[in-house]
């Protein structure tokens, strides 16, 4: 297994504010649906979370009970597990605080459609994404902001519902980056480890693992915005399903690509060959397969990630063939330091 070289993992968020009973109450508006189904569908086939503010195809969840998923808190390895993130230096892990429960949180499952979600929606006109393909290399490049998308308001504000529940000090700003990956990827001998990034979505979006600093499962654990995404003191990030581009997809065969892992793979929505909602028992121990998909344009039978309702979400292990582990360049976890001075609690 390789290991990761010079870099300490990314500080993420970490600190919880003590809950309080108002807070409690402002999650409960949100509502749980009747047990055992996904959640609240309308006519059109499609499912809203967050009070209304996150819109996906139900196609996309299939029989998967939103209700209960596996909470990812402490699955962390020392080698591939399936439904586990096998991390390259889990000692630079934060103690976590004692910061109160969630209201959505039920012992060893979590309901995302209880789930407060931070407001707003700002447009990036100023975002940036290149997918250039020279050779036998791929060269993602940006500035971290989401190309034709739009985030929440941050800092949260107090007048936002899940204010009570995570206030954060954070904003979203451009964060230059600039990865290689194999154009053309192919499974290693050995999985690689994972030291905090995951890859890059296809609006330009950095992908950290399904951690928060703590070893914590981070979405059950961190309140993001209507796409699943905030920001630390390093830029604007996701760790799991990115909703919004999970919305541009309405149909009902394969799921289409959503983003590259940094060994070059692929990784696809929640929607199998066959349209089946595929869930951690269909995948191997990195949170991948090999099927049939679109990549670059052509069916190719090949292996792939795929963004799952279940932790660790998008990559377990690195199954390729790695030259990088990060998708920053100056150090840290994801290849990012902090600045001078900024709070530890701008994390993940």
């Amino acid at each position: 297994m390789t290991t990761a070289t010079g870099a300490a993992r990314r500080h993420r968020r970490v600190a919880f504010p003590a809950l309080t009973l108002a807070a409690a109450c402002a999650a409960l508006l949100l509502g749980p649906a009747a047990a055992g189904t996904p959640a609240p569908t309308d006519a059109g086939g499609t499912i809203t979370l967050g009070g209304g503010l996150v819109t996906i195809p139900s196609a996309d969840v299939g029989s998967v009970n939103l209700h209960a998923l596996p909470l990812g808190d402490g699955q962390d390895s020392s080698s591939p597990e399936a439904g586990h993130i096998d991390l390259c230096n889990p000692g630079m892990l934060q103690p976590a605080p004692n910061g109160g429960s969630l209201p959505w949180i039920h012992g060893s499952t979590w309901d995302l459609t209880e789930k407060a979600v931070s407001g707003g929606s700002v447009s990036w006109p100023n975002a940036t994404f290149q997918n250039v393909v020279h050779g036998s290399t791929r060269t993602l490049s940006g500035n971290d902001l989401p190309v034709g998308e739009t985030t929440g308001t941050f800092p949260v504000r107090p007048s936002d519902p899940a204010f009570p529940y995570r206030p954060d000090e954070s904003i979203v700003e451009p964060n230059s980056f600039s990865v290689q990956v194999p154009a053309k990827p192919k499974v290693a001998n050995t999985p690689t480890c994972l030291a905090g990034d995951a890859g890059v979505t296809l609006d330009g979006v950095a992908l950290l693992d399904g951690f928060d600093a703590n070893g914590r499962d981070a979405g059950a654990n961190e309140v993001q915005d209507a796409c699943n995404g905030h920001p630390n003191a390093l830029g604007y990030h996701r760790h799991a399903m990115p909703f919004c581009l999970l919305a541009r997809d309405t149909g009902t065969g394969q799921s289409g690509l959503l983003g590259y892992a940094l060994d070059g793979f692929g990784i696809y929505g929640p929607r199998g060959a066959n349209g089946k909602v595929l869930t951690n028992a269909d995948l191997d121990a990195c949170h991948g397969t090999t099927s049939t998909v679109v990549w670059n344009g052509k069916k190719v039978r090949m292996y792939h990630y795929v963004f799952t309702w279940q932790f660790p979400y998008t990559v377990g292990c690195l199954r390729g063939t790695v030259s990088t582990q990060h998708i920053f360049n100056t150090g840290g976890e994801g290849g990012a330091a902090l600045p001078p001075g900024a709070p530890p609690e701008g994390g993940g």
